[in-house]
């Protein structure tokens, strides 16, 4: 069995500790005021992160289970709160996000 990152992997793992580096400088902040970084949450969805384990016949980037763990382990690095706040939420934002049109015609009806 071959444990090694595809190329793609290693792509959207680099993309997200890139983002989790625009992330970093205000984590420190948010969590001293007790603030949600809303703002990150915005670039989440800007940047498909809410898509990514959805397949791509439901109009998601169908990376899979391990993909999104990758992209969240990456933000976790840069802001935890963001990356919490990603796990608590994540069924509802998704499900949120599928119904208003970006998850194709398929899911909507199962959810």
């Amino acid at each position: 069995m071959d444990f090694r990152l595809t190329e793609k992997q290693k792509r959207l793992q680099e993309r997200y500790r890139t983002l989790a580096a625009e992330f970093a400088p205000r984590s420190a902040e948010h969590d001293r005021d007790g603030t949600h970084p809303t703002e990150n949450y915005q670039r989440l969805r800007e940047e498909g992160f809410l898509e990514l384990n959805v397949p791509k016949k439901w109009g998601g980037s169908g990376v899979g289970l391990l993909g999104h763990t990758l992209a969240f382990e990456a933000l976790a690095q840069g802001c935890p709160s963001t990356a919490g706040a990603d796990v608590r939420n994540d069924g509802s934002d998704l499900a949120r996000e599928i119904r208003r049109g970006r998850g194709g015609n398929a899911l909507p009806a199962r959810l």
